[in-house]
């Protein structure tokens, strides 16, 4: 994870210019990124322009299909040993029976379908308004690598004071690109 940010961040930082001005090499459009003139024999390559953006976004998809997928090795063994499976019980009722450390894998589940949906939706708008310069991608994968790091904390030791931590420096990285995206709408207009 932390190569893929390395990569994206040092193409970008090369030569691609992701706010639609002219750098030497590359002009940037609400499509892609042009081949712009080559100077000499020296060849240009095209990326999309929302590819650096969207790179942490599936990351943490890939994330949250990893937790899901840890959940269940571990909830479903836990239920079925139960031998006490009422579906006519009231919800949730089943999982008080179920060790802490099973549990806590499915409210990090949980956790990861609330504000990082937030994240979902802004990256896009990023994407969509050509602001997914070099400073936002950046904040991207540091608020994935902090939700991948709330997520260790949360499915192994669960210290809430951790997790709080993390939690609230990753709402001010996430803060940081929604107020981003609102200048680059502002400007937009």
């Amino acid at each position: 994870l932390l190569q893929l940010f390395f990569l994206v961040t040092k193409s970008i930082a090369q030569g691609i210019d992701y706010e639609g001005r002219r750098s030497d090499q590359y002009i940037a459009r609400s499509g892609g990124v042009e081949r712009a003139k080559s100077r000499g024999s020296r060849s240009v390559s095209t990326t999309p322009m929302y590819g650096a953006i969207i790179a942490p976004v599936i990351a943490l998809c890939a994330w949250t299909m990893f937790i899901q997928a840890w959940m269940y090795a571990l909830r479903l063994p836990a239920l079925f040993a139960l031998n006490k499976w009422d579906p006519r019980g009231p919800p949730g009722s089943i999982l008080a029976h179920v060790p802490p450390e099973t549990r806590w894998k499915a409210d990090n589940y949980n956790n990861l379908m609330e504000q990082p949906t937030l994240f979902y939706a802004i990256c896009f708008a990023l994407a969509l308004l050509g602001a997914a310069d070099l400073a936002n991608v950046r904040l991207a994968w540091i608020y994935v690598i902090l939700r991948i790091l709330h997520s260790l904390v949360q499915c192994t030791f669960n210290s809430i004071g951790v997790r709080l931590s993390i939690f609230l420096v990753g709402s001010v990285v996430l803060l940081g690109l929604i107020v981003n995206a609102g200048i680059a709408a502002s400007a937009s207009m």
